[in-house]
């Protein structure tokens, strides 16, 4: 992928991640949206390498985001959720001795820096600040949290930076403000409503979806997809006007996506369909200035190693055993371990989801593993929405898959199994409340 002379010092080289949390590859215009949601993203787009077959790790943030920062699927970081017998945080932190991204940049001398406004799951707590100097947890929207952005870097004074960012306006409750000519009638303002409503209606899995709802609580989301991405043009801009952008590796991603009823499902960390896993990758290299489409399959856990196929060989060669994973060189899997406590033992619902589900892809094909035994089989290409389940039709390819699957996890080193016993704090359950993550 690498379009640079690599031989290169690293000086005035900047590293540059944003992550849009809840982002759906499928709500971008570059990735096929009929709606025009994203044209400053689609703008950048036009002169970056686009992956197009992108998959989390896991369908929620602490698991996947530990997954971008280390390179490892969550059966091996461990930062997961785990089954409890009664209601209580059932939520593991990223254990200390795992190396993340930010703490290989800062031992190479570069400023490391996190704004995060997912301040319910990207908190100390969850010790995903390993290796920043600077860890900014706001729950604010990406305006605001442009302005502390923007400062920051005018205080690194040309010095090396690693930056983070995570955006939270496309995340429960959405950011719904009215973003002129964008739709004839401005989405629903109601603090997270709508979803709230559709997600009593659906969740219990049975009857039929309410679509005018959905359609509303997807305007609601493409108002926020829009206006997300009018920040991230502004965060272009200054890097451009700044003489930043041509000399940083700038990459755009997400953490996980969002269901609004498909499977009846909604919200996310439930399940592992496409709705939750297909994340868009787009990557801009120093210097870059013409575009490249990818369809080769990919996980989060590539882009420790796609970030340092851009800078200087010796630095990559050096951390090559800290992140091995490269595109094409192992399974693409996503995993998720029951669901968070206020799903599990809720009473209409909470046996739904009373079970872990491990995907592998081998394109086309989509294997789910579920400790239920209720496992499943798609054609993608044939079948995008995951409609047909092909396990009795081709109980031969659902057998091929689960030994790949079996083979590659027992070649791996699997995390510890832990649980994490600390209560969770007033300010934790606060902040838990305001992403809907707890509710009373």
């Amino acid at each position: 992928m690498c379009i640079r002379d690599r031989n290169r010092s690293t000086e005035n080289l900047n590293v540059i991640l944003i992550t849009i949390d809840t982002l759906r590859a499928d709500h971008l215009s570059c990735y096929g949206y009929q709606r025009p949601t994203s044209p400053h993203i689609d703008a950048f787009a036009k002169n970056a390498t686009v992956f197009k077959r992108v998959y989390s790790s896991a369908p929620w943030t602490v698991p996947a985001i530990a997954s971008l920062f280390t390179g490892k699927y969550s059966f091996e970081h461990g930062a997961h959720t785990f089954q409890v017998l009664e209601p209580r945080n059932n939520v593991n932190p990223l254990d200390a001795s795992y190396v993340t991204l930010a703490e290989v940049l800062k031992k190479e001398g570069y400023k490391t820096g996190a704004f995060v406004a997912n301040a319910g799951f990207l908190s100390e707590r969850w010790q995903l600040n390993q290796g920043f100097d600077t860890y900014h947890v706001e729950m604010v929207y990406a305006k605001v949290l442009n302005k502390n952005i923007f400062e920051w870097i005018d205080a690194q004074n040309g010095k090396n930076f690693f930056l983070f960012i995570n955006y939270i306006d496309t995340h429960w409750p959405y950011n719904t403000m009215p973003h002129p000519g964008f739709l004839q009638e401005p989405a629903v303002q109601d603090k997270g409503e709508l979803l709230r409503s559709l997600r009593e209606k659906v969740l219990p899995g049975t009857g039929t979806v309410p679509q005018e709802l959905a359609q509303k609580v997807i305007d609601q989301y493409d108002t926020a997809v829009v206006n997300v991405d009018e920040q991230v043009g502004a965060l272009l801009n200054y890097l451009s006007k700044a003489e930043l952008f041509s000399k940083s590796i700038i990459v755009v991603t997400s953490d996980h996506g969002e269901f609004f009823g498909e499977h009846h499902l909604t919200g996310h960390s439930k399940d592992i369909y496409q709705e939750v896993l297909w994340v868009p990758l787009i990557i801009k290299g120093p210097g870059q200035k013409k575009g490249k489409l990818l369809n080769s399959l990919v996980s989060i856990v590539d882009i420790p190693n796609l970030i340092f196929s851009e800078l200087p060989s010796d630095m990559a060669d050096k951390y090559a055993h800290i992140f091995p994973r490269k595109i094409g060189n192992h399974p693409v899997i996503s995993e998720n371990y029951y669901t968070r406590y206020r799903d599990l033992f809720h009473p209409e619902w909470g046996e739904r989801f009373n079970r872990t589900r491990t995907v592998l892809y081998q394109w086309p094909y989509k294997y789910i593993l579920s400790s239920d035994k209720k496992n499943e089989l798609y054609n993608l290409e044939d079948d995008p929405r995951e409609l047909n389940n092909l396990m009795e039709q081709q109980p031969e390819t659902g057998e091929k898959l689960l030994l790949a699957l079996e083979q590659f996890q027992a070649g791996c080193r699997k995390a510890k199994e832990s649980t994490d016993d600390r209560p969770l704090t007033e300010e934790d359950v606060s902040r838990l409340k305001a992403l809907g993550d707890i509710t009373d």
